[in-house]
Protein backbone atom coordinates (compact mmCIF):
# COMPACT_ATOMS: atom_id res chain seq x y z
CA UNK A 1 0.00 0.00 0.00
CA UNK A 2 1.50 3.35 -0.90
CA UNK A 3 0.32 7.00 -1.64
CA UNK A 4 2.27 9.56 -2.59
CA UNK A 5 2.13 13.04 -3.86
CA UNK A 6 4.69 15.20 -5.85
CA UNK A 7 4.77 18.55 -6.94
CA UNK A 8 5.98 20.93 -10.01
CA UNK A 9 6.40 24.56 -9.84
CA UNK A 10 5.03 27.42 -11.68
CA UNK A 11 6.93 30.46 -12.47
CA UNK A 12 5.22 33.62 -10.22
CA UNK A 13 7.55 32.69 -7.32
CA UNK A 14 10.88 32.12 -9.30
CA UNK A 15 10.31 35.40 -10.83
CA UNK A 16 9.94 37.08 -7.54
CA UNK A 17 13.40 35.64 -6.03
CA UNK A 18 14.84 36.34 -9.34
CA UNK A 19 13.75 40.61 -8.99
CA UNK A 20 15.17 39.98 -5.76
CA UNK A 21 18.49 38.55 -6.25
CA UNK A 22 19.56 41.13 -9.50
CA UNK A 23 17.88 44.29 -7.07
CA UNK A 24 20.50 43.10 -4.67
CA UNK A 25 23.19 42.75 -6.77
CA UNK A 26 22.17 45.94 -8.75
CA UNK A 27 22.51 47.99 -5.12
CA UNK A 28 25.91 46.18 -4.23
CA UNK A 29 27.49 47.53 -7.57
CA UNK A 30 26.07 51.28 -6.93
CA UNK A 31 27.05 51.03 -3.30
CA UNK A 32 30.77 50.28 -4.00
CA UNK A 33 30.82 52.83 -6.90
CA UNK A 34 29.65 55.28 -4.61
CA UNK A 35 32.47 54.31 -2.18
CA UNK A 36 35.18 54.57 -5.17
CA UNK A 37 33.63 58.05 -6.31
CA UNK A 38 33.45 59.79 -2.57
CA UNK A 39 36.93 58.35 -1.69
CA UNK A 40 38.25 59.70 -4.92
CA UNK A 41 36.54 63.10 -4.01
CA UNK A 42 38.33 63.51 -0.71
CA UNK A 43 41.76 63.47 -2.65
CA UNK A 44 41.11 66.74 -4.66
CA UNK A 45 42.53 70.00 -3.96
CA UNK A 46 40.06 72.27 -5.45
CA UNK A 47 36.87 72.54 -3.19
CA UNK A 48 34.39 73.01 -5.10
CA UNK A 49 35.00 70.25 -7.47
CA UNK A 50 36.19 68.15 -4.53
CA UNK A 51 32.50 68.65 -3.50
CA UNK A 52 30.99 68.22 -5.80
CA UNK A 53 32.23 64.88 -6.49
CA UNK A 54 32.24 63.61 -2.72
CA UNK A 55 28.40 65.03 -2.96
CA UNK A 56 27.56 62.84 -6.13
CA UNK A 57 29.22 59.62 -4.22
CA UNK A 58 26.33 60.01 -1.41
CA UNK A 59 23.85 60.21 -3.95
CA UNK A 60 24.81 56.67 -5.57
CA UNK A 61 24.97 55.45 -1.94
CA UNK A 62 21.47 56.69 -1.00
CA UNK A 63 20.06 55.51 -4.27
CA UNK A 64 21.59 51.46 -3.17
CA UNK A 65 20.20 52.19 0.12
CA UNK A 66 16.37 52.58 -1.83
CA UNK A 67 17.36 49.47 -3.99
CA UNK A 68 17.44 47.73 -0.83
CA UNK A 69 14.60 48.83 0.50
CA UNK A 70 12.52 48.44 -2.62
CA UNK A 71 14.13 44.30 -2.86
CA UNK A 72 12.87 44.10 0.80
CA UNK A 73 9.59 44.81 0.45
CA UNK A 74 9.36 42.86 -2.87
CA UNK A 75 10.43 39.53 -0.67
CA UNK A 76 7.60 40.54 2.13
CA UNK A 77 4.75 41.54 -0.32
CA UNK A 78 5.62 40.76 -3.95
CA UNK A 79 3.83 37.60 -4.52
CA UNK A 80 0.81 38.71 -2.25
CA UNK A 81 0.24 41.77 -4.64
CA UNK A 82 0.87 40.13 -7.90
CA UNK A 83 -1.79 37.30 -6.86
CA UNK A 84 -4.17 40.21 -6.24
CA UNK A 85 -3.77 41.90 -9.47
CA UNK A 86 -3.75 38.98 -11.56
CA UNK A 87 -5.73 36.14 -9.42
CA UNK A 88 -4.34 32.78 -10.55
CA UNK A 89 -7.09 30.25 -12.49
CA UNK A 90 -5.03 26.83 -12.26
CA UNK A 91 -6.30 24.23 -14.61
CA UNK A 92 -5.30 21.13 -15.71
CA UNK A 93 -4.19 19.71 -19.07
CA UNK A 94 -6.26 17.05 -20.40
CA UNK A 95 -6.51 15.20 -23.71
CA UNK A 96 -8.85 17.45 -26.73
CA UNK A 97 -11.76 15.32 -25.47
CA UNK A 98 -12.44 15.68 -22.14
CA UNK A 99 -14.11 18.57 -20.44
CA UNK A 100 -13.74 19.51 -16.73
CA UNK A 101 -17.16 20.63 -15.77
CA UNK A 102 -17.15 20.56 -11.69
CA UNK A 103 -20.31 21.24 -9.60
CA UNK A 104 -20.03 24.00 -7.02
CA UNK A 105 -21.97 22.97 -4.14
CA UNK A 106 -21.91 23.62 -0.31
CA UNK A 107 -23.05 20.36 0.63
CA UNK A 108 -22.05 17.16 -0.58
CA UNK A 109 -24.23 14.28 -1.87
CA UNK A 110 -22.87 11.37 0.02
CA UNK A 111 -23.67 11.04 3.96
CA UNK A 112 -21.05 9.96 5.87
CA UNK A 113 -22.00 7.35 8.32
CA UNK A 114 -19.35 6.03 11.54
CA UNK A 115 -18.26 3.06 11.21
CA UNK A 116 -15.33 1.37 13.87
CA UNK A 117 -12.88 2.23 11.05
CA UNK A 118 -11.34 5.86 10.56
CA UNK A 119 -14.06 7.72 9.02
CA UNK A 120 -15.18 11.85 9.01
CA UNK A 121 -17.57 12.69 11.68
CA UNK A 122 -21.22 13.15 10.62
CA UNK A 123 -21.85 16.47 8.82
CA UNK A 124 -23.26 18.46 6.02
CA UNK A 125 -19.17 19.34 5.43
CA UNK A 126 -16.50 16.49 5.32
CA UNK A 127 -14.06 16.50 7.91
CA UNK A 128 -11.24 14.57 9.70
CA UNK A 129 -11.15 12.79 12.58
CA UNK A 130 -9.01 13.12 15.81
CA UNK A 131 -6.73 9.49 15.01
CA UNK A 132 -5.56 11.45 11.35
CA UNK A 133 -5.03 15.26 12.92
CA UNK A 134 -2.92 13.62 15.78
CA UNK A 135 -0.56 12.94 12.68
CA UNK A 136 -0.06 16.72 11.84
CA UNK A 137 3.50 17.76 11.46
CA UNK A 138 2.77 21.18 9.50
CA UNK A 139 4.40 23.97 11.49
CA UNK A 140 2.89 26.61 9.19
CA UNK A 141 -0.68 28.37 9.12
CA UNK A 142 -2.32 27.37 5.90
CA UNK A 143 -3.63 29.71 3.11
CA UNK A 144 -7.35 28.69 3.02
CA UNK A 145 -7.76 30.92 -0.01
CA UNK A 146 -5.71 28.39 -1.95
CA UNK A 147 -6.73 26.88 -5.21
CA UNK A 148 -7.13 23.02 -6.34
CA UNK A 149 -8.65 22.37 -10.05
CA UNK A 150 -10.91 19.52 -9.59
CA UNK A 151 -9.43 16.32 -9.51
CA UNK A 152 -8.66 13.96 -12.17
CA UNK A 153 -8.80 10.11 -11.95
CA UNK A 154 -6.97 7.44 -14.32
CA UNK A 155 -4.38 4.92 -13.63
CA UNK A 156 -1.34 6.28 -14.91
CA UNK A 157 0.09 10.01 -15.16
CA UNK A 158 3.06 10.91 -17.14
CA UNK A 159 6.11 13.11 -16.72
CA UNK A 160 4.01 16.20 -16.10
CA UNK A 161 1.53 14.58 -13.68
CA UNK A 162 -0.83 15.38 -16.37
CA UNK A 163 -3.69 11.99 -15.90
CA UNK A 164 -3.09 9.30 -19.10
CA UNK A 165 -6.56 8.37 -20.05
CA UNK A 166 -8.72 9.81 -17.62
CA UNK A 167 -11.94 8.57 -16.17
CA UNK A 168 -15.14 8.78 -14.21
CA UNK A 169 -15.64 4.61 -14.30
CA UNK A 170 -13.02 2.23 -13.93
CA UNK A 171 -12.99 -1.60 -14.47
CA UNK A 172 -10.94 -4.03 -12.63
CA UNK A 173 -8.55 -5.47 -12.56
CA UNK A 174 -7.25 -2.59 -10.73
CA UNK A 175 -3.84 -2.11 -8.97
CA UNK A 176 -3.85 1.94 -8.61
CA UNK A 177 -5.64 4.70 -8.92
CA UNK A 178 -4.11 8.65 -9.76
CA UNK A 179 -5.84 11.32 -8.49
CA UNK A 180 -4.11 14.22 -10.44
CA UNK A 181 -4.96 18.03 -9.83
CA UNK A 182 -2.86 21.46 -9.56
CA UNK A 183 -2.62 24.35 -7.32
CA UNK A 184 -2.04 27.75 -6.47
CA UNK A 185 -1.26 30.15 -3.62
CA UNK A 186 0.19 27.30 -1.00
CA UNK A 187 1.86 27.84 2.11
CA UNK A 188 4.82 25.14 2.03
CA UNK A 189 4.98 24.02 5.82
CA UNK A 190 1.42 23.77 5.86
CA UNK A 191 -0.57 21.18 6.74
CA UNK A 192 -2.26 19.01 3.59
CA UNK A 193 -4.78 16.09 3.75
CA UNK A 194 -5.92 13.25 1.24
CA UNK A 195 -8.71 11.28 2.46
CA UNK A 196 -9.92 7.79 -0.09
CA UNK A 197 -13.04 6.70 0.99
CA UNK A 198 -14.83 3.90 -0.24
CA UNK A 199 -18.18 3.05 -1.42
CA UNK A 200 -18.82 1.18 2.25
CA UNK A 201 -17.89 4.73 3.32
CA UNK A 202 -14.62 3.46 4.82
CA UNK A 203 -11.35 5.22 4.63
CA UNK A 204 -8.84 2.69 2.52
CA UNK A 205 -5.63 5.35 2.34
CA UNK A 206 -4.85 8.66 3.73
CA UNK A 207 -2.07 10.53 3.47
CA UNK A 208 -1.25 13.62 5.60
CA UNK A 209 2.55 15.55 5.77
CA UNK A 210 3.51 19.12 6.36
CA UNK A 211 3.49 21.08 2.21
CA UNK A 212 6.11 21.21 0.12
CA UNK A 213 8.37 23.98 -1.26
CA UNK A 214 6.24 25.28 -3.97
CA UNK A 215 3.53 27.28 -4.06
CA UNK A 216 2.06 26.54 -7.52
CA UNK A 217 2.07 23.89 -9.57
CA UNK A 218 0.81 20.30 -10.30
CA UNK A 219 0.57 17.03 -8.22
CA UNK A 220 -1.21 13.71 -7.09
CA UNK A 221 -2.28 11.28 -4.59
CA UNK A 222 -1.99 7.64 -5.51
CA UNK A 223 -3.90 5.27 -3.85
CA UNK A 224 -2.64 1.52 -4.28
CA UNK A 225 -4.21 -1.43 -3.24
CA UNK A 226 -4.69 -5.23 -4.04
CA UNK A 227 -7.16 -6.38 -6.78
CA UNK A 228 -9.63 -8.37 -5.17
CA UNK A 229 -9.94 -4.87 -2.61
CA UNK A 230 -11.49 -2.50 -5.08
CA UNK A 231 -15.19 -3.27 -4.51
CA UNK A 232 -17.50 -2.38 -6.79
CA UNK A 233 -19.22 1.10 -6.20
CA UNK A 234 -18.48 4.76 -6.03
CA UNK A 235 -15.25 6.27 -4.41
CA UNK A 236 -14.51 10.17 -3.19
CA UNK A 237 -10.94 11.08 -2.30
CA UNK A 238 -11.53 14.01 0.05
CA UNK A 239 -8.80 17.16 0.23
CA UNK A 240 -7.77 18.64 3.49
CA UNK A 241 -6.09 22.16 4.59
CA UNK A 242 -5.11 21.89 7.98
CA UNK A 243 -8.66 21.01 9.41
CA UNK A 244 -10.69 22.91 6.80
CA UNK A 245 -12.31 20.41 3.79
CA UNK A 246 -11.41 22.07 0.03
CA UNK A 247 -12.56 19.75 -2.40
CA UNK A 248 -13.61 16.24 -3.25
CA UNK A 249 -13.41 14.10 -6.25
CA UNK A 250 -15.59 10.83 -7.10
CA UNK A 251 -14.98 8.01 -9.68
CA UNK A 252 -16.81 4.46 -9.84
CA UNK A 253 -15.33 1.10 -9.93
CA UNK A 254 -17.91 -1.14 -12.17
CA UNK A 255 -18.11 -4.27 -13.82
CA UNK A 256 -19.56 -2.48 -16.77
CA UNK A 257 -18.55 0.34 -18.39
CA UNK A 258 -21.35 1.99 -19.45
CA UNK A 259 -20.46 5.51 -19.78
CA UNK A 260 -20.67 8.13 -22.47
CA UNK A 261 -17.56 10.09 -23.59
CA UNK A 262 -19.30 13.16 -21.68
CA UNK A 263 -19.15 11.52 -18.67
CA UNK A 264 -15.27 10.74 -18.18
CA UNK A 265 -14.78 13.30 -15.56
CA UNK A 266 -16.68 12.31 -12.88
CA UNK A 267 -18.80 14.83 -10.00
CA UNK A 268 -16.40 16.53 -7.91
CA UNK A 269 -17.41 18.93 -4.62
CA UNK A 270 -15.68 21.93 -4.25
CA UNK A 271 -16.63 24.47 -0.89
CA UNK A 272 -18.29 28.24 -2.05
CA UNK A 273 -16.39 31.05 -2.18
Amino acid sequence: MDISITFTELDIHTTVIAVIFFLILTGIIILVQGRRIISYGTQITYYQKRRKIVQRGWYFILLALIIGIVALAIGQYGEDMIYRVYPPSPTTTLTSTITLTPTITTTPTLTLTPTLTITPAISSTPSLSEEIMSEFSGVTTPNYEALFSPLVFAFSIDDGYQPIDPGYEFEPPIREIFASFSFDQMRPGSQWTAVWINPDREIIFYETSAWGEYTGGYGYSQCELREDEWILGEYEVQFFLGETWKTSGRFVVSSDNGMGEEQLVGPTDTPSP
